[in-house]
């Protein structure tokens, strides 16, 4: 790798660490993960291709059902385009969603699931994951090796 590039990187790289563990002070939980969610996203902007986008908000699958709030978002703005509001925060179709991150300042083995399931899980299992219900069992197979059940025709 080239040593320009990567001191660049890390500098990039410290200098975010050095700003998340300054909002640790922060008392407010939610501005305190604001301030989180911000650090990532301008850590990943300048890596990503022009055509690649981060952001916040939910995830909208094709027959009509919204994630929950996922902390950062990168999407491909060539597939479709999300509807944003003040450039990050919006709605993003999963058909774009190329990968998410959920920022945690402390991960309980329980809370794990989630986060997880977002970086485990395809997108057609996921739209059918949102729309079932089924978020934990399914990652369970998943994480345990087991064949993820083929979805319900109901």
């Amino acid at each position: 790798m080239n040593k320009t590039y990567r001191s660049l990187f890390v500098s990039r790289v410290t200098g975010a660490l050095a700003a998340a563990n300054a909002a640790a002070t922060v008392t407010h939980t939610g501005v305190k993960g604001l301030i989180r969610e911000v650090l990532l996203r301008d850590l990943f902007r300048p890596l990503l291709p022009a055509d690649l986008g981060v952001g916040t908000g939910q995830i909208a699958t094709s027959n009509g059902n919204l994630s929950p709030e996922v902390d950062v978002v990168i999407y491909d703005r060539r597939i479709l385009p999300p509807v944003l509001f003040e450039n990050v925060i919006g709605l993003f179709p999963i058909e774009s969603v190329l990968a998410t991150v959920e920022i945690k300042s402390k991960l309980t083995a329980t809370e794990l699931t989630s986060p997880l399931l977002r970086v485990l899980l395809g997108e057609a299992l996921e739209a059918r994951v949102f729309a079932t219900g089924q978020r934990e069992e399914v990652l369970a197979q998943r994480v345990a090796g087991e064949a993820v059940p083929e979805e319900d025709p109901r």
